[in-house]
């Protein structure tokens, strides 16, 4: 049977952690942008539009809410990978794929 732990490259894992940090980054950018435009938007605006503006933010902004903390982890399990996992890593790489899946179900079930 093969390892169970998890092993890499240093290299191709620094450019997927660089790379999840500018996708958290950015996402975290455009969650500020957004609301903040919507705020803005929402002093001088009344009536259905306005309304479905609201719902739309709003929807965006639960669902960045749960995305940015999953890439977080994701980002970690990265980073621990290096060092292969412990127990109770294992333990948490398996909630993550619980919440990954929860998330999942979420977005497709809309």
């Amino acid at each position: 049977m093969s390892d169970p732990n998890l092993l890499y490259s240093s290299d191709p894992v620094e450019r997927l952690k660089g790379n999840l940090d500018a996708v958290i980054s950015e996402l975290g950018s455009v969650r500020s942008r957004v609301s903040g435009a919507s705020a803005d938007t929402q002093a001088g605006w009344s009536g259905d539009a306005a309304r479905e503006l609201v719902r739309g933010a709003g929807e965006m902004d639960a669902v960045l809410g749960r995305m940015i903390p999953a890439l977080e982890n994701l980002r970690e399990l990265v980073q621990m990978s290096g060092q292969g996992f412990t127990a109770e890593e294992q333990e948490q790489a398996a909630q993550m794929r619980a919440a990954t899946a929860g998330l999942n179900q979420g977005i497709a079930g809309r």
